[in-house]
Order: structure tokens, then sequence, then C-alpha cells
């Protein structure tokens, strides 16, 4: 029988967490520092890229204009969109 891991998440005090790690008949808890380096560490070795959930990073709508054309859809040119 193959048995799956299991990771729990349980809240501790304030914002902080510990997580459980289990496979069958053993586990290992981990606080919250621990958890990501493992994390961090698996997505390394398996090539993958972690994504924060915390980290906001603001869109900008860039809407169209008078000056818009089918070459340059937000009008103007590339040396005033970038200076």
């Amino acid at each position: 029988m193959n048995v799956v891991p299991v990771v729990k998440k349980f809240p501790i005090e304030n914002d902080e967490y510990r997580f459980l790690v289990g496979k069958g008949g053993v586990g290992v808890q981990l606080s919250q520092d621990e958890a990501m380096y493992v994390a961090r560490s698996l997505a390394l070795q398996l090539g993958l890229c972690i994504v924060e959930k915390g980290v906001n990073i603001p869109s900008t709508v860039l809407n169209a204009n008078e000056n818009s054309t089918r070459e340059n859809p937000l009008g103007g040119d590339d040396k005033e969109e970038h200076s």
C-alpha cells in the first residue's frame, strides 16, 4: 500500500504557524521559517519557482488614447513610455 505524505498547518500565536509533515508513522514539526526553508530547497531541487502570496505588486492599467495606432496601441512612442 502506498502512503501519501501529509502536510498540515496549525496556528500557534499571533500570525505564526507550525507545520506538520508526515508519512506513515513518521512525522516532523516545522516552524514557519523551517517550512519556508524546506519549501525553497525542494523548489530549487525540482526546478520550480515559489511565488509569495504576501507580496503586493501593483498593476498599472494603461488605456488607449487619441494617439493610439495599430503599431503603438497605447499612444505616444516607446521613448516616452519608458523614460
